[in-house]
């Protein structure tokens, strides 16, 4: 099996090549019609970067929060499209105050180059969000937007790594604890 780095420097070139437009467009369809998206209210998304899944165009209705790391920890703060500036990475981050009460947020999106159909992802290696998610709520779902080029079928695991609930791709959303398609 592939180690992590191999893994993760593969899926960085075949994102290149991916069109994150039209594979967004068809994920936030799935989602917007996912049972479990109708009945949340707060949702925490992330920034979209070197081609990530955007899910910027979500519908309006819920209240959504975006990421902030400071030092080395993931905040969260209430999201406004307009009030935006460059973070740690460079990554546009909301100005606003973090919240203080994780326990609000319904259900967290989660960035990934790389996942399996057991809920694994393979991030750029830095372990913020592995760090983050073990803070969350049981009932906060866990869900990665995911390329199905991306896809893989299986990821090295180690200690740290949480595993999320869902993913969706363009074509399917999957359970990771029932193994089964879920819409």
């Amino acid at each position: 099996m592939a180690t992590k780095e191999e893994l993760r420097q593969q899926a960085k070139i075949l994102r290149k090549k991916l069109n994150p437009e039209r594979s967004s467009e068809n994920i936030i369809k799935q989602i917007i019609n996912w049972g479990k998206f109708k009945s949340v209210c707060n949702i925490m998304i992330y920034y979209p970067i070197n081609n990530e899944i955007s899910l910027l165009a979500l519908p309006d209705d819920k209240t959504y929060f975006l990421p902030k790391v400071v030092e080395n920890d993931i905040q969260v703060c209430p999201f406004a499209k307009n009030e935006l500036v460059k973070g740690k990475f460079g990554i546009p981050e909301p100005e606003s105050e973090p919240i203080d009460d994780l326990d609000v947020l319904d259900m967290v999106f989660v960035p990934a180059l790389a996942a399996d159909r057991w809920g694994y992802r393979i991030g750029y290696g830095g372990g913020y969000y592995d760090r983050f998610l073990v803070r969350l709520n049981k009932k906060t779902l866990k869900v990665i937007p995911m390329y199905s080029e991306l896809m893989l079928g299986d990821i090295p695991i180690e200690p740290h790594d949480i595993k999320v609930d869902f993913i969706v791709t363009e074509r399917e959303i999957l359970s990771t604890t029932l193994k089964l398609a879920v819409n």
